[in-house]
């Protein structure tokens, strides 16, 4: 039996892409015990991966969902502190890549994502005793709160809300409220971020620096050394960058195209979903849209002038057009006057002027 620590993720939205395949089979390639939990049926779980009933720690029918985004982060920050509570784990978002196995000699696993500023809880292994852990569990289970790091008008203005009766909701307030925000504050107040692991163990690839994930080459190789155990992908950019730039699979020469090939994962078995922000085209309209623009027009030709007889009244496109022509006389094309007619195909107008 192996004396790694075990890992554990849940998963929201149904079936698996090859995205988060590999990141969690990377895990039980090296040795580790993966748990998967999920509220839904996941057909493709990989091999080794074991799948577990999200219930039996958060039951839970409707998520909480961050209102700008759509995400059910804020509801995956609850569960995650709540899951390491009740079990001896380490919690992985199913966009954490493993790269060796994670022996590590305690139980404080977290790093920092900013050096001295931010401590991502993408990655968060805390003893059951740890007073960071009780303060994150009590701190979420006000769906209504003030963040107590919060400052000047922020704070101002929660307050004000909440005196008023229309308290702010947490899916209504910053990214990141019950996640990095208020894991990075508790440790700084209990002494416990003495305990923090450097940005090269976890996230030495910036958000900013994501690209270079998808770039053929060994550019993340360069940047990473022996203290590297994983690597954050950024799944929901990532995978958004996936779809718009790479066809939806990644260059087999890249970093993640070389985890897919190294951990043995079908890309085309399992895609990833072309889910674009809302009021953003996916990529199979953006197709048909370009088909309809690159056919060739159909000649249309231009409205006969009416008789006399059979005129409409003028439209305001009319008067444009004599505006035009008014704006014309001071134009000198000849020394004799010379006749100028024009119509408006709107309205089948027919007029005419001088211009000298």
């Amino acid at each position: 039996m192996s004396d790694l620590p075990v890992i554990a993720s849940l998963w929201i939205g149904g079936n698996l892409s090859y995205l988060e395949q590999t990141c969690l089979k990377s895990f039980a390639d090296h040795g580790h015990r993966t748990l998967l939990y999920t509220y839904e049926t996941v057909d493709n779980c990989p091999p080794g991966v074991e799948l577990m009933d999200a219930n039996r720690i958060f039951p839970a029918s409707d998520f909480i969902r961050h209102k700008v985004s759509g995400s059910p982060a804020v509801h995956a920050d609850a569960f995650r502190y709540k899951m390491i509570s009740m079990q001896n784990v380490i919690w992985v978002d199913a966009d954490v890549l493993c790269v060796k196995p994670w022996d590590f000699q305690d139980q404080w696993v977290f790093g920092w994502e900013k050096t001295g500023r931010l401590v991502c809880n993408a990655v968060l292994g805390l003893p059951r005793f740890s007073r960071t852990l009780q303060r994150l569990n009590a701190f979420c289970e006000n769906e209504y709160p003030i963040p107590p790091w919060a400052k000047g008008e922020e704070r101002a203005q929660l307050e004000a809300a909440h005196a008023a009766g229309n308290p702010v909701h947490v899916s209504e307030l910053k990214w990141g409220v019950w996640g990095p925000s208020a894991l990075t504050h508790f440790l700084n107040e209990t002494g416990e971020m003495a305990h923090v692991k450097p940005q090269m163990a976890f996230f030495q690839i910036s958000f900013k620096e994501r690209r270079n994930l998808l770039s053929p080459g060994y550019i993340v190789e360069k940047k990473i050394d022996d203290g590297c155990y994983g690597v954050h992908l950024w799944n929901r950019r990532l995978s958004r960058r996936l779809i718009t730039h790479e066809g939806g699979i990644p260059h087999p020469e890249s970093y993640l195209g070389r985890a897919l090939i190294r951990h043995d994962i079908d890309a085309a078995a399992a895609p990833i979903p072309d889910r674009p922000p809302e009021g953003k085209p996916t990529q199979a309209e953006l197709a048909a849209r370009a088909k309809v623009s690159s056919a060739p027009a159909a000649k249309v030709s231009p409205l006969p002038l009416s008789p006399p007889s059979t005129r409409v009244s003028p439209c305001r496109w009319t008067n444009w057009y004599k505006a035009r022509i008014t704006n014309a006389r001071l134009i000198t094309l000849s020394c004799a006057s010379r006749p100028l007619a024009t119509g408006c195909h709107r309205c089948q107008s027919r007029f005419q002027t001088t211009i000298s």
